[in-house]
């Protein structure tokens, strides 16, 4: 996993062309099915400038 702010993440796009950046957030269980988180998930598509 890695753990980044907004701005982190854009920081690292600085350089490529996003044609994709979406944020989904959803409340499901951890991996094992024990807890319930709170998740982010980032789908980003980008080309190199």
């Amino acid at each position: 996993m890695t753990f980044l702010g907004d701005k982190e993440l854009h920081q690292l796009f600085l350089q490529f062309k996003l044609g994709l950046l979406e944020e989904e957030e959803s409340d499901e269980t951890d991996a094992l099915g024990y807890s319930m988180k709170h998740w982010h998930k980032y789908f980003v598509v980008a080309e190199k400038c």
